[in-house]
């Protein structure tokens, strides 16, 4: 009987483990992968939404990528045409690993230009990453992006 009880409670114990809330709420609910792990890839937009609404993708933009690489460093690849820019930057989570915050710095007109840009991180799967940004208007942003 102790024994039925024992295999009754481990049982208990983990379906609440799967079934609880995952860190982000797009999922995934469990992953036995790292977080870092997930994000390094490289990404291309899929999906964008502006509140909510799907919002049309330039053409432009689908070939650009971005690439999160495992020493904290992202490069952003704009493509249009047979042109292709590149920026660099550094990536780093939030101290609670619920937001990505990336920055980029770049020299314009002879000044040097940092900008840090704080994403809330929704979903963070090996082939899936979903980021909302509030921008200075107070719109919410949505970015679907998949493995590139």
């Amino acid at each position: 009987m102790k024994k039925i009880l024992s295999i009754a409670l481990v049982a208990l114990i983990g379906a609440t483990a799967l079934t609880g809330c995952g860190k982000y709420p797009d999922g995934p609910k469990i992953s036995l992968a790292s977080k870092k792990s997930r994000l390094v890839n490289k990404w291309k937009i899929d999906e964008k939404f502006e509140n909510g609404v799907s919002q049309t993708i330039d053409p432009d933009e689908k070939d650009d990528y971005i690439e999160f690489k495992k020493d904290g460093s992202v490069v952003y690849t704009a493509v249009s045409g047979s042109t292709t820019t590149t920026m660099e930057g550094t990536w780093e989570f939030d101290s609670k690993k619920e937001n990505l915050l990336v920055t980029f710095s770049y020299t314009l007109l002879g000044q040097t230009i940092t900008s840090t840009t704080t994403s809330k991180i929704l979903r963070l799967k090996s082939k899936e990453l979903w980021l909302e940004e509030t921008d200075d208007n107070g719109d919410v942003d949505e970015y679907h992006y998949v493995q590139y």
